[in-house]
């Protein structure tokens, strides 16, 4: 009797563990995905001698429930180049995704710029703005836009949390409609053309000297901008490692309750 009260104290000391957050939200599954494709009529060449060579941004999807996930687009410093989100045209469209289930409520929409020490750019306002392109191409029913376009209001980094309203995502990969806009792109990692879907997309700027102010480090207006999709090469989902390390230490506790009370 007293090994089976034990065995169940370690049952809930598992359970417990499970539910524990994890550094904030627990994540359950998670997919990520890069943005490195443009279309064959456009070009990214500052500093590059030619189109410069992807990937120019990452996007992650955290599924924190069966109803909730978090999206984040982070900028890429590649090949010695920094990269930025810039707003687009009169709507200042910015980031686009195309969503499995529109039936969402967004909250902790944050935009910020990690390379500001001086405080040269300024503090552009996210919205969301609904069904859009991104500087007219692509075709998304989630945008994001800002309130200023221009390389002063640039960011690196743009997240926020999707909630269903009516629905469930089974993973991460689900919360987003993985065959969209499908089309004939230029590939700047292979540097190939080649037929492929964009389920996401973003007006980037590139600075060659790995801008820490809006002059990009001493140099007058030596940024364009570019729209580009992310592509079908992406990471498979994982779990996350926060909860793998609960899972770990929950068994660790099992096996030493069952050890002790089996002599």
């Amino acid at each position: 009797m007293r090994f089976k009260v034990l065995s169940v104290l370690g049952f809930l000391l598992f359970a417990s563990a499970l539910m524990a957050p994890v550094a904030g939200a627990v994540v359950i599954d998670e997919f990520k995905g890069d943005i490195f494709l443009v279309n064959t009529g456009n070009s990214l060449t500052t500093g590059c001698g030619g189109l410069c060579q992807g990937p120019y941004a990452a996007i992650t999807i955290d599924l924190n429930s069966s109803t909730e996930a978090t999206v984040t687009f982070h900028s890429l410093l590649t090949n010695g180049l920094q990269y930025f989100f810039i707003g687009a045209g009169g709507d200042k469209n910015i980031v686009g995704l195309d969503l499995s289930n529109t039936s969402v409520t967004v909250g902790s929409l944050t935009g910020t710029n990690s390379l500001n020490p001086g405080g040269g750019f300024s503090a552009p306002t996210l919205s969301v703005f609904g069904p859009n392109t991104i500087s007219g191409l692509g075709s998304y029913n989630f945008t994001i836009s800002t309130s200023a376009n221009g390389f002063g209001s640039a960011l690196t980094d743009i997240s926020f949390v999707l909630d269903l309203t009516s629905g469930t995502w089974a993973t991460a990969k689900s919360v987003i409609n993985p065959l969209a806009n499908p089309d004939t792109y230029f590939n700047t990692i292979s540097g190939q053309t080649e037929s492929a879907h964009s389920w996401a997309e973003a007006h980037v700027a590139v600075c060659p000297n790995g801008a820490t102010n809006t002059n990009c480090g001493g140099t007058i207006a030596p940024i364009q901008a570019v729209t580009a999709w992310a592509g079908g090469a992406a990471a498979a989902s994982v779990p996350e490692p926060g909860t793998l390390a609960l899972l770990g230490s929950s068994f660790v506790v099992l096996g030493t309750l069952g050890r002790r009370f089996q002599k």
